[in-house]
C-alpha cells in the first residue's frame, strides 16, 4: 500500500480527492459484477453486506490468477513500484500475494463499505487523517482516506479499505480461513442497531 505518512498534506489531499471521485464507478463496477455472478442485490443497506460477505470470500479464492477481467488499473492506494520479496521473511515460506483482479475486487467491496457506512450515517465524511499526537512513534496511518463520522463503538474514524484489505489477506496470504460475516459485523459495530436490528444511534 501507499505509505501515506511519508505524504505531505497538500498530496494526502489530493489522494483523498481522487478516491472520493472514483467511488461510484467503483461501486457500479462491483454491482455490475455481482449481478453478472447471480448475487446478491446491493441496494447500499447494511443489511446487503450480510449477503455480500459470502459472495465477496468466495470471489476472492476464485480470482487467485490474473485472468483477463477487463480491466488494468490498480486500486488509488496500492503502491505499484512497491517491491514486493518472493518469501516471507518470518516463515521462508513463498509468499501469497494478492493478484491486480483480487485487488481490484478488494477495492470495490471497500468502496460499497464505505458507501454503505455514509448512507446510514449521513453526517459521515472523507477525511484526510493526522495523527493524533506527536511522540516518537509516526503513526503508518497519517495522512490516510478515512471515513469520520458519529459511529456507534465511540471511534472518530474508520478505514473501509483496511478492513477489507485486511481480510483479503487474513483469508488469502495468511490463509486464516474464510469470515463471510466481518462486514455485515463491522459495519453494526459501526453504525449500531436501532429498533427491529436496523442500523441506527445508540
Amino acid at each position: 500500500m501507499l505509505k501515506f505518512m511519508e505524504m505531505s498534506h497538500e498530496q494526502a489531499l489530493a489522494h483523498r480527492d481522487a478516491y472520493m471521485a472514483a467511488l461510484p464507478r467503483l461501486v457500479q463496477r462491483l454491482q455490475e459484477q455481482v449481478a453478472g455472478t447471480g448475487g446478491p442485490r446491493l441496494d447500499g443497506s447494511v443489511d446487503s453486506l450480510r449477503q455480500l460477505g459470502p459472495w465477496f470470500v468466495a470471489r476472492l479464492d476464485a480470482d487467485t490468477d490474473d485472468t483477463d477481467d477487463g480491466f488494468d488499473e490498480s486500486p488509488l492506494w496500492w503502491d505499484v513500484q512497491q517491491p514486493l520479496p518472493d518469501r516471507d521473511p518470518i516463515t521462508d515460506r513463498p509468499t501469497r500475494y494478492l493478484s491486480p483482479r483480487q485487488l481490484r475486487l478488494v477495492d470495490e467491496v471497500a468502496a460499497y463499505l464505505g458507501t454503505v457506512l455514509q448512507t446510514a450515517v449521513p453526517q459521515a465524511r472523507w477525511i484526510v487523517y493526522r495523527q493524533k499526537s506527536r511522540g516518537r512513534a509516526r503513526d503508518i496511518n497519517h495522512h490516510a482516506t478515512m471515513l469520520q463520522g458519529p459511529w456507534a463503538h465511540g471511534s472518530a474514524e474508520v478505514d473501509p479499505v483496511g478492513i477489507v484489505y485486511g481480510q483479503a489477506l487474513a483469508q488469502h496470504m495468511y490463509q486464516r480461513g474464510q469470515d463471510p460475516d466481518l462486514l455485515h459485523d463491522f459495519a453494526l459495530s459501526v453504525v449500531g442497531t436501532g429498533p427491529g436490528g436496523g442500523p441506527g444511534g445508540h
